[in-house]
């Protein structure tokens, strides 16, 4: 099947079966367009976003040929509440092939947004929270965000340890702490910004 064909056939199917609905984001978030994608396979790895939404959005964009690595807009910047992206499970998919395939997604994401799913047993067709939309993609991963603070904070030393902890009001919270004899003495924890990078100190409640 040629590529027109291939966009036509979902666009037309979707158009007579799909209405229009409210998209609810309240960012303007947009979509890089992959090898093979369409405006119908788009919409369906997103909550709530039909296919007539995405012609609305983006009238300059010809569903019949979509530019690779071209940008496609997926929320109204009018609407105001949050929503999650999503991934639709294909035959083989794991949480980590998943975290793999989309950059400032990590594994332990994953696991924290999708706390009802069998991650041993994903079902084929199912969708996996990615990230809210509302979130601005993250720049600074988990990892780095902890070598940020090892740098910054001056815990060169390997006998320290500067570990992620979890999410604290959309920041990354990092514990630094020595390890002697089975006992942990806190040195000190810190937010980083996943979007800047910034550090800042953190009091425990």
């Amino acid at each position: 099947m040629n590529r027109t064909a291939k966009i036509l056939a979902p666009v037309l199917a979707a158009g007579m079966a799909l209405g229009a609905s409210s998209v609810s984001a309240n960012s303007n978030s947009t979509v890089t367009v992959k090898s093979d994608d369409t405006l119908w396979s788009i919409s369906q790895s997103y909550d709530h976003v039909t296919l007539n939404e995405l012609m609305n959005l983006n009238p300059n964009v010809n569903p019949n040929n979509l530019e690779i690595g071209s940008k496609v807009k997926v929320t109204d910047d009018h609407k105001k509440n949050s929503r999650y992206i999503f991934h639709k499970v294909e035959d083989g998919d794991t949480f980590y092939s998943i975290a793999q395939n989309y950059p400032g997604v990590e594994l332990d994401d994953l696991y924290e947004l999708n706390p009802d799913v069998k991650a041993d047993n994903l079902q084929t067709g199912s969708k996996i929270k990615l990230r809210d939309s509302s979130v601005q993609e993250k720049a600074v991963s988990k990892h780095e965000a902890e070598d940020i603070v090892r740098k910054q904070k001056g815990y060169m030393n390997k006998d320290v340890n500067v570990e992620y902890d979890n999410m604290v009001k959309g920041e990354y919270l990092i514990h630094v702490y020595d390890e002697m004899n089975n006992h942990t003495a806190t040195r000190g924890w810190y937010l980083v910004s996943p979007q800047s990078g910034n550090v800042t100190d953190y009091m425990p409640q």
